[in-house]
């Protein structure tokens, strides 16, 4: 495979005949997926494809189309298929023919999904490879890649050592990549990536899971337009039919390793990822693996794709480490979620299910029952209490919140409804941190109940002066 890239900004061009890179895939969906490659500038370029029903019958395609911009990078989205379903295809550019390819697209929402996740595959190309072909083994839907995926975002040698390395995965499984520190600036990762929105933060529903990536480089400050779509993505934008929603962002807010726990992401995101039912974020930046459990959320560092490997000591929150190249195989359905850390020589470093693990404070709305969720949390003026159900509500129970001594401070016999999304059917209250008195409660730590004759439901909130 080859390699070229075209410094569009400062007009210098080199150039080569046919496919100089890829194809690779990207936005797996239950229809299709993207596929893109490299071509020279005024190279003509065609793609053809046909499902695994019509090219095992014929040996040949059935679908086929002309991408012959003046650009180096072709895109092309194949959809129409259904869930589920082998697709076959070959890309050409100039007088260069790739090889026959597939891959397959997402089951229907709601069912079960295999996939993997890993990062950090920067500087040896040779375990890189070795963690691909690993991968490609277990035979994933899609792969999460936590970022920094070259080691100069602008290095024509490390985007062929990446694209070399990556080959016997990216041309089978669409990626789900998230932007590392090693992608800035980001002109040559958002050139060679055709992502959905901007390209920097997006949303890929597969199965029973979301799977939300965030630019932790680009503001994600409470009230930047990455902030407000998190919340927005979390609070209204996830399908009925996922069941576990995953984080995929570079830096975890949990590391023992060497460059540690990003705190602005546990002080700012973290109290969204509680509040609004994430279940797992995915990380990398630290060379190794770290499991840690907080607060009901399993945080990954999984950055063993083939950077140089860093210690890692683990600490209070950590439930296992390890200094070692590494990939997670990952089974879900609509009752559990289960991991296998495997390291490059296929040994095994963990195994767990979600279920084997107590569920936290902020537990996950099930079918039957209703949650409470606040947000901001922690707050200083005014929090928003959501009550959240999963069933049609007949007699709408009280909200009541308690200080820490047990006493009940403050009660909302009649919550506003909010409307519906999907199965859910949410009401809420604004609680500005007062009495029923309408006195002026002190800073601290107040907790939020509310429960009928079969369900009770809690949350904590933070008081701040």
């Amino acid at each position: 495979m080859k390699w070229r890239y075209l410094p569009v900004l400062i007009f210098a061009m080199v150039a080569m005949a046919g496919i100089n890179y890829g194809p690779y895939l990207t936005c797996p969906s239950t229809g299709g997926a993207t596929v893109q490659f490299g071509k020279d500038l005024w190279d003509s370029a065609t793609i053809e494809w046909a499902d695994s029903a019509a090219y095992v019958a014929s040996g040949s395609f059935d679908h086929s189309a002309d991408i012959s911009a003046i650009d180096m990078r072709s895109s092309y989205d194949i959809s129409g298929f259904a869930a589920g379903t082998r697709v076959y295809y070959q890309v050409s550019a100039g007088s260069e023919t790739s090889p026959v390819y597939s891959f397959r697209t997402t089951p229907l929402p709601g069912s079960p999904i295999h996939f993997c996740i890993y990062g950090d595959c920067r500087t040896n190309e040779a375990v890189h490879t070795v963690v691909c072909e690993r991968m490609v083994e277990t035979n994933p839907t899609f792969v999460i890649q936590t970022g920094d995926l070259g080691d100069a975002a602008w290095s024509v040698d490390d985007w062929d050592a990446y694209f070399n390395a990556a080959d016997t995965l990216s041309t089978r499984v669409p990626y789900v990549s998230t932007i590392g520190n090693h992608e800035i600036p980001t002109d040559i990762y958002k050139y060679l990536f055709d992502l959905p929105g901007n390209e920097e933060w997006y949303a890929i529903h597969a199965g029973c899971v979301s799977i939300l990536n965030i630019n932790l480089y680009t503001s994600y400050l409470v009230g930047s337009e990455q902030y407000n779509w998190i919340v927005a993505t979390l609070s209204d934008s996830i399908p009925p039919e996922t069941r576990w929603v995953i984080v995929n962002e570079h830096e975890s807010p949990y590391s023992t390793s060497n460059h540690g726990s990003n705190m602005t992401v546990r002080e700012v995101l973290k109290p969204i990822y509680d509040s609004l039912g994430v279940d797992v974020v995915a990380a990398g930046h630290d060379h190794c693996y770290e499991h840690s459990y907080v607060d009901g959320i399993h945080y990954f560092v999984a950055g063993g794709g083939g950077a140089p490997l860093y210690s890692v000591s683990g600490g209070p929150f950590t439930v296992h480490c390890v200094s070692s190249y590494n990939y997670i195989e990952v089974h879900a359905d609509s009752s559990d979620m289960c991991f296998w850390a495997r390291s490059d020589e296929d040994a095994l470093i963990e195994r767990f299910c979600l279920s084997d693990f107590p569920v936290g404070i902020a537990e996950r709305l099930q079918p039957h029952g209703f949650s409470l969720k606040a947000f901001p949390n922690p707050f200083n003026t005014t929090t928003k209490i959501a009550l959240v159900f999963g069933f049609d509500v007949k007699k709408l129970p009280k909200i009541e919140i308690f200080d820490v001594s047990g006493k009940r401070v403050r009660t909302f016999r009649k919550p506003n409804r909010d409307g519906v999304s999907g199965r859910l059917t949410k009401y809420s209250v604004f609680w500005d941190g007062r009495d029923d008195s309408g006195g002026v409660l002190p800073a601290g730590c107040y907790f939020v109940k509310s429960s009928d004759n079969a369900n009770i439901a809690t949350t904590k909130v933070v008081l701040l002066k």
